[in-house]
């Protein structure tokens, strides 16, 4: 039975329309109020929004700007509809900045509301010429209002990309990272001085990751290779919440521990030696899906569509226990010489990145993000999906999907882009696949496929399909 997901993205739409709503409210209501700030030197109050046919104007100057518009011809009328037609004109504009504005992005924002305000200023120009008195002053503080209730919803959002654009180095450099890889060559001398962890014998070093060194190991009771992962929380979180943190990821290392799938890779062990965290699982000779990502390796359509059916799988199984793995790319996916598709690391799915400290990186590729995951929002399974998709796309046409120079470049790409369709860069590949990616890549939840064997299920037709009708 595939699980039911909530959609962690409508939290946002929420408060978006409720402040939209609150400012639009405010603004009708202060409509009705007066602006009288000042008193003059008979007492009365001065009122800022006076015309020739305000009650507060001055009688004698009342009647000589009268004679003086009669003389000359020049008649401006405040008509009886004029106050309806500005309330109903301040509710039109805040219902669309409300719904508009959160969905583009915030060169788009600037330009919408700089467009709202020159449209409103053109509006009463031409109202003025047609000797009608409109006031535009409270749809426009509206407008400037939206704006800068938008902005400053996104400001957290832009500070946190700066912080993540400082450790981008070392994001990227966690893509090359293969734990329990056995095509890569192991080097003895790169353990140095480690010689034992845990109970395990250390024969080697496979590569380093972002979170720490993955080591090749050998279980000495049971004589099993292994691949040791090991993780130095004292470089990515602070001291007050690594205990409690280090509690955290030996639950969810247990609980991967009970993933038995044939397309994951199997955690045998986690523990801690000298301070130093670590997760012992099982040594898997292959290459990973990195591998296969460049132009002249890439695979034929209906292997990779095979590849993808196998690791929908595999995250439908962890996705049903309750378990989203985060930072699903093609580092984190093998295939082994038999052609089984293995995916990785699922041990550290759920620790934190809400608390990194400055020469910490994230948990996850850019690359392969999710909006939600880039948003930090809550995520479930399909932002595992998204991610899946994403190296779907890569595999078909050697590309990622989202590019971008920078990390705000590729966010921005990630949330509001969308990709070329893959059956453009290749006449192997069946159009079907654009529909499949289309889906998967939909930038709301509730959008895409809403399990891995949803998605799996898809794909199998369209191979299938294919096979009863090669081209």
């Amino acid at each position: 039975m595939s699980p039911t997901f909530r959609t962690p993205a409508k939290k946002i739409r929420i408060l978006d329309i409720l402040l939209g709503l609150g400012l639009t409210v405010f603004v009708a209501f202060v409509f009705f109020i007066p602006f009288k700030f000042f008193e003059t030197a008979h007492g009365k109050l001065y009122d800022l929004m006076a015309t020739p046919f305000s009650n507060q104007f001055p009688g004698v100057e009342k009647h000589a700007h009268e004679v003086a518009s009669i003389l000359q011809s020049h008649f401006i009328s405040r008509p009886t509809w004029a106050s309806f037609g500005e309330f109903g004109l301040i509710w039109g504009i805040g219902l669309l900045l409300t719904f508009l504005l959160p969905k583009v992005r915030p060169t788009y924002q600037l330009v919408t509301s700089l467009i709202s305000l020159l449209a409103l200023s053109g509006l009463m120009i031409a109202a003025i010429f047609q000797g009608t008195w409109i006031k535009i002053f409270f749809p426009g503080l509206l407008v400037i209002l939206q704006y800068i209730s938008v902005t400053a919803r996104r400001a957290p959002m832009v500070q946190k990309e700066a912080t993540l654009a400082a450790d981008l180095t070392g994001i990227v450099h966690d893509e090359d990272e293969l734990p329990g890889v056995a095509d890569r060559a192991t080097r003895p001398e790169a353990a140095g001085s480690v010689q034992k962890i845990g109970r395990y014998e250390i024969l080697g070093e496979l590569g380093h990751g972002a979170m720490g060194v993955v080591y090749k190991g050998r279980d000495p009771i049971i004589d099993r290779l292994v691949a040791i992962k090991t993780i130095r929380f004292d470089r990515f979180y602070e001291e007050q919440e690594i205990q409690n943190l280090k509690e955290r990821f030996f639950k969810e290392a247990q609980a991967a521990g009970q993933l038995i799938h044939p397309n994951i890779v199997t955690v045998f062990d986690v523990g801690e030696d000298k301070g130093l965290s670590f997760m012992a699982m099982e040594y898997i000779a292959g290459e990973s899906l990195s591998q296969f990502t460049a132009r002249d390796r890439l695979l034929p359509p209906e292997k990779v569509m095979t590849i993808i059916i196998e690791a929908a799988e595999a995250l439908d199984f962890a996705h049903c226990r309750g378990i989203v793995h985060r930072d699903v790319k093609p580092a984190n996916i093998m295939l082994t010489p038999t052609g089984q598709v293995k995916v990785m690391d699922f041990g550290i799915a759920k620790l934190p990145t809400s608390t990194l400290t400055q020469t910490g990186s994230i948990l996850g590729t850019p690359s392969y993000m999710s909006p939600e995951q880039i948003n930090g929002l809550d995520l479930d399974g399909r932002s595992d999906l998204f991610s899946l998709g994403s190296v779907f796309y890569e595999l078909l046409t050697g590309t990622k999907p989202f590019k971008g120079e920078t990390l705000s470049a590729l966010s921005n790409q990630i949330t509001q882009g969308t990709p070329l369709p893959v059956s453009r860069t290749n006449p192997d590949i069946p159009p079907s696949c654009d529909e499949i990616l289309l889906q998967v890549l939909a930038k709301a939840p509730q959008n895409r496929f809403q399990s891995g064997k949803d998605m799996a299920e898809a794909l199998k037709k369209i191979v299938q399909k294919n096979r009863k009708n090669p081209a």
